[in-house]
């Protein structure tokens, strides 16, 4: 199982997050979003340095690159 950040998975991937890395501050928005580690997401739209929209469960969000770089995923 290779460990690899969220910036790194291509569109329509599904996987599961493994570690936030990052502040209290930067984990505690993630909690509050339902990203945690355990939870599957996939990679709805990725566009180069730019926001990527995940789909949760039966949600869709969306995420700045330098946040998706500080979220390990396998």
């Amino acid at each position: 199982m290779t460990v690899k950040t969220l910036a790194e998975i291509n569109k329509g991937e599904k996987v599961t997050i493994k570690t936030l890395a990052g502040g209290k501050s930067f984990k505690e928005k993630l909690v509050n979003l339902g990203l945690l580690p355990g939870v599957e997401i996939e990679v709805v739209s990725t566009t180069p340095k730019g926001p990527f929209i995940l789909k949760i469960r039966d949600s869709k969000i969306v995420l700045g690159y330098g946040m998706v770089q500080k979220i390990l995923v396998a």
